[in-house]
């Protein structure tokens, strides 16, 4: 009897063994197309994304020299020259009289100041033209990119022959702005 129960044992552990192998490869290889369509796709998808990856890297490589190179645009637009380009803004204001109809009277060069790492270069200048003609040169004058301000101002009451044709002399003085190297150590060892 002990052989026969264990001939049994024997027969049925082998049955479900066989049962299992048959279920295993029965799920195996009626699902082999499906499995081997999925695997497909994972690969495109994979490839793809590899693809997308690719691309964005380059994007923010693009991006940060954008970036970069704005952000050396910003701090050269907002630093002040190294040398004041005095012929350049005199030149410009002369045209901007020009084109509000102002005659410049005088442009004469006064004493500067000298402020920690600024310098400051003024400017006396006497200009006639009607009073909407100064105010629009004020205007454009203050919009105007180069370093510089009119830090006085005064204007005259037109004289009696001129009061019909409404001409106004103007007084200011304007000053042009630039940085300014700290002094160098002139102590000898």
């Amino acid at each position: 009897m002990k052989q026969r129960s264990l001939i049994i044992y024997d027969l049925l552990g082998a049955g479900i063994t066989a049962l299992i192998v048959a279920v295993a490869g029965w799920c195996g290889f009626s699902h082999l197309p499906a499995t081997a369509a999925v695997l497909i796709e994972s690969r495109a998808a994979l490839a793809d994304a590899k693809t997308q990856l690719n691309s964005a890297e380059h994007a923010l490589r693009q991006q940060q020299a954008t970036q970069d190179a704005l952000r050396a645009d910003i701090a050269s637009r907002g630093a002040l020259p190294e040398r004041s380009p005095v012929e350049t803004d005199l030149r410009t204001i002369v045209r901007l009289a020009r084109e509000h109809e102002l005659e410049l009277i005088e442009v004469a060069p006064i004493n500067g100041k000298s402020y920690p790492g600024i310098a400051e270069l003024r400017y006396a200048v006497r200009a006639r033209g009607t009073y909407s003609g100064l105010l629009g040169f004020l205007n454009t004058f203050e919009q105007s990119p180069f370093w510089a301000d009119v830090t006085s101002l005064e204007i005259s009451a037109p004289r009696v022959a001129e009061a019909d044709q409404g001409q106004r002399t103007a007084s200011l003085t304007v000053s042009l702005f630039a940085s300014q190297a700290p002094p160098e150590d002139q102590t000898e060892p």
